[in-house]
């Protein structure tokens, strides 16, 4: 096989939309009970939490109080 050769090129990374927080369990991911006012201090889009569950992969709740959406 005789592939063409092309030189590998540094690139810088993008800077993440949200903040992803993962938790031990469903449980706390249900509980949790967020200080909106305090995250509109936050420097990204939103908080993404999550945790694994029974029977499905995961959990999650996600709040972007930036644009003024609390919760999905």
């Amino acid at each position: 096989m005789d592939f063409p050769s092309t030189e590998l090129e540094r690139i810088t990374p993008p800077k993440a939309f949200d903040y992803v927080v993962v938790l031990e369990n469903e449980e706390q991911v249900v509980e949790l009970q967020p200080d909106f006012y305090q995250w509109l201090q936050l420097d990204l889009r939103g908080v993404v939490v999550t945790a694994p569950r029974q029977n499905v992969d995961f959990v999650n709740r996600s709040f972007f109080s930036i644009i003024l959406t609390h919760q999905v």
